[in-house]
């Protein structure tokens, strides 16, 4: 393997066993909480917010810091979009359990995946949609979150490109 093939291949093979890594955890985690507990999901889901704005944060600061590695930095920035995709599709499910009333046709771990990507996305099939206040505020959050963050990466990718 060449140099730079070698210099690519490392960070796409540590990205890919990330983002397997993170997808396997999210499939694990146990959702079966009491409805009473509202207030257990509201502080995770606080908490989990500010753990995904501070990676994506801590991402977008180490890709200006090595801009000469691009590659790398690039994919974990997606690395950390891609956690918050999973937190907000953990939170759907959690949601949808509580009251099927919330979202729409979402019954299943997967079903709340893929919630999440066509709301990132901006694709939104609308097979899956939120009908309850509650899924409408986090939905509205999620489209909010991603927007801003996004954002930042772009304008981190952009700042540290090197000149032409």
């Amino acid at each position: 393997m060449s140099e730079p093939l070698a210099k690519v291949a490392w960070p796409i093979g540590r990205a890919a066993l990330l983002l397997a890594a993170a997808t396997g955890l999210y499939w694990l985690v146990p959702t079966g909480l009491a409805p009473d507990r509202r207030l257990v999901v509201a502080v995770v889901f606080v908490l989990g917010i500010a753990g995904a704005m501070a990676l994506i944060v801590w991402q977008v600061r180490s890709y200006r810091r090595a801009a000469a590695s691009g590659h790398g930095q690039l994919l974990g920035l997606l690395t950390a979009v891609y956690a918050s995709v999973l937190f907000f599709a953990l939170t759907y499910y959690v949601l949808a359990t509580g009251d099927p009333n919330e979202i729409a046709g979402l019954n299943t771990k997967l079903d709340a995946l893929y919630f999440s990507l066509t709301t990132v996305s901006t694709v939104g099939f609308g097979d899956v949609h939120a009908t309850g206040q509650s899924a409408r505020g986090i939905v509205s959050f999620q489209i909010g979150f991603d927007l801003l963050f996004i954002s930042l990466a772009i304008a981190a990718v952009k700042a540290a490109r090197l000149p032409d």
